[in-house]
């Protein structure tokens, strides 16, 4: 578990279980849906599941980052391309800075 600021918020990311994410979710085995990643909105808790290969982790965390950005600013977002543009414009270098930080962090407690 990792303690990040993101933005005026504090998050915690935890690298978890399938089966922990998959109760974050709501789900269990029985749908057939494994998540590799959520956002729980109340306690502004990133998961990622551990036992990810490294590239796939990030790309996760930074899924679930933008999950926990929509959710903390209140975003309706309109699925369309110039909206996708305008949020990771505004978003992406803070995500890419947590992202790279937690991943550089971990690497050196290894």
């Amino acid at each position: 578990m990792r303690k990040i600021k993101l933005y005026n918020w504090d998050i915690e990311i935890i690298e978890d279980s399938i089966e922990k994410i998959n109760k974050v979710m709501g789900k269990d085995k029985k749908d057939g849906i494994n998540y590799i990643g959520a956002y729980d909105y109340v306690s502004s808790k990133v998961y990622v599941y551990k036992k990810l290969e490294c590239q796939i982790k990030k790309k996760t965390l930074i899924h679930e980052l933008s999950h926990a950005i929509i959710a903390l600013f209140g975003y309706k977002i309109n699925f369309n391309e110039e909206n996708i543009c305008d949020f990771m414009g505004a978003h992406l270098d803070v995500i890419h800075n947590i992202v790279e930080e937690y991943f550089n962090e971990n690497n050196q407690q290894q």
